[in-house]
């Protein structure tokens, strides 16, 4: 497993801009890594647990939503376009602005307590 983040900043005059881009990768293969691949159960059971630590770890989010819920918003996401990483054997779940909430809300970095699942061998 190879697992890269990219801390960007930017500001050009109005709102700071800021984010990261995790991506993760089979070392033997060098085919891009899914949730799928690393955790154990059903996307909509992935997603669940998503939802759920984002509940734990940001009390009062579920406030945070114009036109949806964050936790709907993660649950209308498609399994394969998650934005994560690995870090010290955890998955963490990278929402930059605007991708689950307002922008004011900011970036939401969601640390997942699933057991990483070992990785098909090719």
């Amino acid at each position: 497993l190879v697992s890269l983040t990219l801390g960007y900043s930017w500001w050009m005059g109005g709102v700071m801009d800021y984010g990261v881009v995790g991506r993760s990768f089979n070392a033997k293969t060098g085919e891009p890594l899914f949730l799928t691949d690393l955790l154990a159960g059903a996307d909509d059971e992935i997603r669940e647990s998503v939802v759920n630590a984002l509940l734990e770890q940001y009390p009062g989010v579920e406030d945070e939503g114009v036109m949806e819920s964050p936790m709907d918003a993660i649950r209308a996401m498609d399994i394969r376009a998650f934005n994560f990483y690995v870090q010290d054997g955890a998955v963490h779940i990278a929402f930059n602005k605007y991708a689950i909430a307002y922008g004011a809300a900011g970036a939401f970095d969601v640390v997942l307590p699933d057991a990483l699942k070992p990785l098909e061998r090719a």
